[in-house]
């Protein structure tokens, strides 16, 4: 579990909630229009204009097992670690508590790597981090900009967290090996056979500020086709 210390917390088998807020300011409307909402990393405060990170402290030269959920209403988050601004892979493991790949009715995950990881509101990634080298100068864990079309809230990229290294142990809880994996619902979801074909469309509607007229924005959801799942 993660515990917070003054702007930081402690994260290798470590949980990290990432919650927003928004606190729209109408009177202001070019100021609305580059503001994203405010947010919190484990009730560390990480608020717009200056984004001031948060801290996590890492042993050097460790490998640590994160899980992070977007605690947000309504933000969306693309999160990814930089290492002096290169992105880092990501061992993901599970996603929203499911491991990755293990589906196909043989009860065994896959691990996917990634360089980063998109997170709707609620969502949740579980994934293994290397800690930085000691040459790297700035390691960072942020978020990309997401844009969200005409109507969507200011999600720009911006930091979450620096990672800090130290040759002392983080002191974290040590995950124990999983035993024999149980039978779940849909776990031959990967092979099943296509029985229906959709074509989704979701449409947003909005009335921009300062201007009487709206604007549509139209986006094509997805589509399954026989002999290819489709995959969200």
């Amino acid at each position: 579990m993660c515990s917070p210390s003054s702007r930081g917390f402690r994260s290798a088998s470590s949980s990290c909630a990432i919650s927003s807020s928004w606190k729209a300011r109408r009177k202001d409307p070019a100021r609305l229009r580059h503001r994203s909402g405010d947010t919190t990393i484990n009730y560390v405060p990480v608020n717009f204009p200056r984004y001031k990170p948060a801290i996590i402290k890492m042993q050097a030269g460790s490998q640590e097992f994160w899980r992070v959920v977007n605690a947000g209403a309504n933000t969306i988050m693309d999160v990814q670690v930089l290492y002096d601004g290169v992105p880092q892979p990501l061992q993901i493991v599970a996603l929203d508590g499911v491991p990755t790949g293990s589906k196909d009715g043989h009860h065994q995950g896959t691990v996917i790597t990634k360089t980063d990881i998109m997170l709707v509101p609620s969502a949740r990634a579980e994934f293994v981090v290397a800690a930085p080298a000691s040459t790297v100068k700035v390691a960072q864990f942020i978020t990309l900009n997401i844009n969200g079309g005409p109507a969507s809230d200011v999600n720009p990229k911006r930091p979450f967290a620096n990672i800090v290294t130290s040759a002392a142990p983080v002191n974290l809880p040590k995950l124990n090996a999983s035993g024999t994996a149980r039978k779940m619902r849909f776990d031959d979801l990967a092979s099943a056979k296509i029985t229906a074909h959709r074509d989704l469309y979701l449409s947003e509607y909005f009335q921009s500020f300062g201007h009487e007229t709206r604007r549509c924005s139209l986006l094509h959801y997805g589509r399954r086709t026989e002999g290819n799942p489709f995959q969200p």
